[in-house]
């Protein structure tokens, strides 16, 4: 009788819907594990910091039932006082992570309030978090239950948005409750490249959006590529390799700027919270002729003479138009700080010759 043998053809037809659901239970998975760690981890610092207090104690009941100057009970004496010193810098140690984990807001949600954001919103932007991050938790179970969907590539697509947009939102929702409530996280790597902190304005918050926006359109335009060169897409012509490079790296540049800008924004706030610096009208002139200039030139000869696909033109004249403000901005922001310096240099300079 031959055995059946197991046929891998499946995924390698449908290789965007198998990478793009496992990428999602991982990411599902790495989610739930964090939650039960933040949930666990204080219970744990408890019973570690109980343990090694009742340590403490024992070492001291026990280092005051000797006396003397026998040379075996002071050698015995001194290991008990350098055992009892390592254990009181750890209970100093695991005080301040509990500290830590007490001071943050969120510490005190269950399990599904934290993964499925099921507590009452403090703010607005709080409630915004909540709805988006459940619309998209329903969009794929509603697309699955309804069968409205035919296409592997269109699930691996709705995987990945819904996916992305899920984590986005909920890391936003529970942000923001920190935020409301005063606490600042310490600062990180991770903290610093993607500049989670608190919008200092509007334009801060918007910078931050669109920062997400262009990574999620950047991790697209990876997938996107691909699938089309696994379809032979590139090698038939059909796409060409500087439409699949425009296609990657403008939603790349575009998260840069938007970092940068959302960075310019926070230090703006930090260094001059109540100033607001007007610039010449020669200036923003300038500014504005050079921003619709960087737009419509390219836009002209890449939109219309490179892209050959209607929904890459779409995408690219969306795309490079907010990198264009966003460039604008920024150079408004420099000026600005620019100005602001030269009018402190001369203050002081004044103060000095007048006194």
């Amino acid at each position: 009788m031959d055995a059946k043998v197991f046929d891998f053809s499946f995924f390698y037809q449908h290789s965007r819907l198998v990478v793009s659901t496992a990428m999602g239970v991982v990411a599902t998975t790495a989610t739930f594990v964090q939650n039960l760690s933040s949930l666990f981890g204080q219970q744990y610092l408890a019973s570690k910091i109980k343990a090694e207090k009742a340590r403490a104690t024992e070492t001291l009941d026990f280092l005051a039932k000797f006396g003397g100057d026998d040379k075996e009970r002071d050698a015995l004496r001194q290991a008990l006082e350098k055992d009892l010193s390592a254990t009181l810098r750890k209970i100093k140690t695991l005080t301040g992570h509990m500290y830590e984990r007490r001071e943050d807001p969120n510490h005190d949600l269950g399990l599904w309030q934290r993964f499925l954001l099921f507590f009452s919103p403090d703010s607005g932007r709080i409630c915004v978090a909540q709805i988006l991050a459940w619309l998209c938790m329903a969009i794929l179970p509603f697309c699955v239950l309804a069968g409205s969907v035919n296409r592997s590539e269109a699930w691996a697509e709705l995987i990945v948005l819904t996916g992305y947009g899920a984590l986005v939102f909920r890391a936003w929702a529970l942000a923001e409750r920190k935020w409301f409530y005063g606490y600042q996280p310490q600062s990180s790597i991770w903290r610093t490249i993607f500049v989670l902190k608190r919008p200092a304005n509007h334009s801060m918050l918007a910078a931050q959006i669109f920062l997400w926006v262009y990574m999620y359109c950047t991790i697209a335009a990876v997938e996107g590529f691909i699938f089309d060169f696994k379809n032979g897409e590139i090698r038939d012509g059909k796409i060409t390799p500087i439409e699949v490079i425009l296609t990657m790296l403008v939603p790349l540049l575009g998260a840069f700027v938007c970092r940068w800008l959302a960075a310019a924004e926070l230090r703006r706030s930090l260094a001059q919270p109540a100033t607001r610096l007007r610039l010449t009208a020669s200036a923003s002139a300038w500014i504005t002729s050079a921003c619709v200039a960087g737009f419509v030139v390219p836009a002209y000869l890449v939109g219309l003479h490179v892209l050959n696909e209607a929904q890459h033109r779409i995408f690219f004249l969306g795309q490079w138009a907010i990198i264009m403000f966003a460039i604008g901005r920024l150079a408004l922001l420099k000026l600005q700080f620019g100005a602001h310096a030269r009018d402190s240099e001369t203050s002081a300079k004044m103060r000095s010759m007048a006194a």
